[in-house]
């Protein structure tokens, strides 16, 4: 219980920090450390179809990562430095 009281209060800090949305994301993908524990630790059997899976969503978790540091108020972050007033 006292697990899962550090982990609720994790992310709830994370949102405040940082955007909710890649705390959000990070949060998802305790669904993968989960599995690679029960396969590296646990001995589970992990078939072709997961292991697929798995990567799935660890890709998509770095695809959202990596498109939220591109756009700033919706120019990108190279163009705003360049920004001149008139």
């Amino acid at each position: 219980a006292l697990i899962a009281w550090v982990s609720f209060g994790g992310v709830l800090m994370a949102t405040r920090l940082d955007k909710v949305g890649e705390a959000a994301v990070l949060r998802e993908t305790s669904i993968i450390f989960a599995a690679f524990i029960g396969w590296f630790i646990m001995g589970e059997k992990v078939g072709p179809r997961r292991l697929i899976l798995m990567s799935v969503v660890a890709l998509g978790a770095v695809i959202v990562e990596m498109g939220g540091k591109e756009y700033t108020d919706g120019r990108k972050d190279d163009q705003s430095d360049t920004q001149t007033s008139a």
